[in-house]
């Protein structure tokens, strides 16, 4: 009888004893021995159903306390005293409650250890190619007897070697920020005109260089609620992606548009589009299409997603039905979805 070691039920055990002797003499010292007999019996009758509910409970707490140590050493199991009314029940169901969480928080925390883990390899991955490229350059520039035409372009190669992992640093820390929600996203009025042409600017010169031409559609005076500078970036690396994928003497097209629901925002280019294999994967961090360019990272389009996520709206990608080319869709709503 394991509850007898219970110190509480020791004690409540002891307590009754002494109530019901005392109860017992004084009856028979008032009223005799038949009394004291009936008082007897009913004190019995009391104890015993003391005894077997007292047996019960403990029996319930050790039970419920060998279901917690099992669910503490790594079984999945149910705590299934809900089932019943009672003290035992709320106090079962609210420990299921907590151990369903915890379960939760771990799953979640494993999700994000094998992500960490995964995002390690992609980082080590992409760093590894430019930076085994930039240490062969540089060897190469220690050659006596190379000529100053060589010497210039090992160093345009360095160059854009170390700006590549630049850009990819600075995109992985605004990817960073993003996912650990340290970013405080302004909600203030801005003109739709003044994100396209802070998103197209820094593009304008490698868009002349390629001979592609831009096409911007716009409706007068639209507004919406947000952080343009966030939003700017994540256009720019549309406009970008689009840029790198558009023939020579090709075009971009930007659409916008604006009704009660949300503001949209369409960019089409006249490349090649999308293959079936790569469609699926394209926001993906790291993910580098089959047509992507040689200095593509695969980060650019993942950090537009998540900039315009963060802000309220929702971005797809497919192919122009009759042109072929690639196109985004941005949808910046105005209420919650």
């Amino acid at each position: 009888m394991r509850f007898l070691r219970n110190t509480e039920f020791r004690v409540e055990l002891i307590l009754l004893t002494i109530l019901f002797v005392a109860a017992i003499i004084g009856m028979y010292m008032q009223c005799g021995t038949i009394a004291a007999v009936y008082l007897l019996i009913f004190c019995g009758v009391i104890f015993c159903l003391y005894i077997s509910y007292s047996v019960v409970k403990y029996r319930k707490m050790a039970s419920l306390a060998e279901q917690i140590d099992r669910i503490l050493h790594g079984e999945e199991l149910q705590i299934m005293e809900h089932c019943c009314e009672g003290e035992f029940a709320v106090l079962a169901t609210s420990i299921d409650k907590m151990v369903q969480r915890m379960l939760e928080q771990q799953s979640i925390l494993q999700k994000e250890k094998v992500f960490l883990a995964d995002s390690m390899a992609d980082i080590s991955h992409q760093m590894k190619t430019p930076l085994t490229s930039i240490s062969l350059l540089l060897n190469l520039l220690q050659e006596e007897h190379l000529s100053e035409k060589k010497r210039l372009q090992y160093v345009q190669d360095l160059m854009k070697l170390t700006g590549r992992i630049d850009w990819m640093v600075y995109a992985l820390l605004r990817l960073a920020k993003l996912d650990a929600g340290t970013v405080q996203l302004q909600q203030i009025p801005y003109q739709i005109e003044d994100l396209i042409k802070a998103a197209v600017t820094p593009l304008e010169i490698a868009l002349d260089i390629r001979d592609i031409t831009l096409e911007v559609q716009m409706q007068p005076d639209l507004q919406h609620r947000g952080d343009i500078s966030w939003m700017t970036e994540a256009v720019s690396n549309i406009l970008k992606n689009c840029m790198e994928h558009t023939p020579s003497g090709g075009h971009i097209r930007i659409v916008t548009k604006d009704n009660p629901l949300y503001l949209l925002i369409k960019i089409t280019d006249s490349g090649s589009g999308f293959t079936k294999q790569d469609l699926p994967h394209i926001f993906e961090r790291f993910y580098r299409g089959q047509n992507a360019d040689t200095d593509s990272v695969g980060i650019g389009l993942a950090l537009a997603k998540r900039i315009i996520i963060a802000q309220n709206g929702t971005i797809r990608a497919y192919n122009h039905k009759k042109d072929g080319g690639a196109v985004f869709e941005i949808r910046m709503y105005k209420g919650a979805v």
